[in-house]
């Protein structure tokens, strides 16, 4: 789960620590670090259209893997 310290550090349960993107960091760094923590939690493939969604998983599978996605960004 992610909670955001008051310096906007997002602190995920994987241990890592990445700074709130705000424009005057490169999006491109923040962005690959952002992708390995997605890529580590198993969610990155929440940030596909859903008509992408393996047949394997559920609905609900799908959308909760989403919700932690959207609170892991």
């Amino acid at each position: 789960m992610a909670s955001t310290s008051r310096s906007g550090t997002s602190r995920l349960s994987s241990k890592a620590e990445i700074e709130k993107f705000d424009g005057t960091t490169s999006f491109a760094i923040w962005h690959v670090k952002m992708m390995a923590v997605l890529t580590k939690e198993g969610t990155k493939k929440a940030l596909q259209e859903k008509a992408k969604k393996p047949k394997t998983m559920t609905d609900v599978e799908w959308e909760d893997m989403d919700e932690k996605t959207l609170s892991s960004i």
